[in-house]
């Protein structure tokens, strides 16, 4: 089985792919608010790097739906959306927050806002809070992205591993049908801010 996992929720931004039998790791690094769109790049890119590349041999395709840059995550969905629309393959798109889950699950996961806000995920549910002290009542076992320093002490997930991991649980056989998994970019959006 083929697929393709897109990340570009981050500054820089991350495709994963399995081909073939074939695993490929892209990054592209920082690109400018002008060039956040560049597909042609990174088609080129996918293209070279992978020798006969077909993306009508795709047979399943994830995006990181969130938190983090919206319109990224707005980019990936329209991306996949055409190739759904031209060529028929399935996609969805998951929480930031559950991938970083999956990868620390004794800890609380939570990735800080661009306002002095953290979204996370507690109890299985992705939540939201501008009050760090309410976060730091709910334990000392957090991970965050290597990039943000919240906690003196919380595993340190690279900004890379998201597109890793939504590929790696897609490849499991029906690994796209388990867990809190979104079809499209709205239902994730819906965070319930906690009063404090």
């Amino acid at each position: 089985m083929n697929f393709l996992s897109i990340d570009l929720t981050q500054k820089d931004h991350f495709l994963s792919i399995i081909y073939e039998g074939k695993n490929l790791d892209l990054k592209f690094n920082n690109p400018s608010r002008q060039n956040s769109n560049n597909w042609d790049t990174k088609i080129d890119r996918i293209l070279e790097e992978f020798k006969g590349f077909d993306f009508k041999k795709l047979d399943f395709n994830f995006y990181a739906a969130g938190p983090g840059s919206y319109t990224g995550a707005r980019l990936a969905f329209t991306f996949l959306d055409t190739l759904k629309y031209i060529h028929s393959i399935p996609f969805v798109g998951f929480s930031n927050l559950l991938i970083m889950q999956r990868l620390y699950p004794r800890c609380i996961p939570v990735i800080q806002g661009t306002r002095k806000d953290f979204f996370f995920r507690y109890n299985d549910e992705d939540l939201y809070t501008t009050d760090k002290q309410y976060l730091s009542s709910l334990g000392d076992n957090f991970s965050t992205l290597e990039n943000q320093h919240l906690f003196s002490q919380s595993e340190k997930i690279s900004l890379e591993r998201v597109a890793k991991e939504m590929l790696e649980l897609g490849a499991r056989e029906n690994g796209f049908k388990a867990g809190n998994i979104f079809p499209n970019y709205i239902k994730p959006l819906e965070y319930k801010k906690i009063h404090e």
